[in-house]
């Protein structure tokens, strides 16, 4: 009888260290699932932070590249009317805000 009991917590005893290491691992394999995803979600949160970067970078690009265009465009109106009044030989109408 003794012999019996002895047997049966034995085997009690190895079922539930069974049990414990297979939720062991489990719980490991869940911790490093949830790592992976966080890892995943971390590098797909960081490439949207960099296209958004790279975005704001090409509007500003764009930005100056227009403001440079009008700058251009307005110097070379500028010495039209310049080379036009040199080639008349006159005054423009306000000169220097006298008249």
């Amino acid at each position: 009888m003794k012999l019996l009991l002895e047997s049966r917590a034995q085997r009690r005893l190895a079922d539930t260290e069974a049990w414990e290491k297979k939720k062991k691992a489990s719980l490991e394999a869940k911790h490093k699932q949830i790592e992976i995803e966080a890892e995943n979600l971390k590098h797909k949160k960081l490439e949207q932070l960099k296209n958004k970067e790279a975005g704001a970078q090409k509007t500003i690009q764009e930005e100056k590249a227009a403001i440079e265009a009008q700058r251009e465009k307005s110097t070379m109106k500028v010495e039209d009317k310049a080379s036009k009044y040199r080639a008349s030989n006159s005054f423009p109408k306000k000169f220097f805000g006298f008249c």
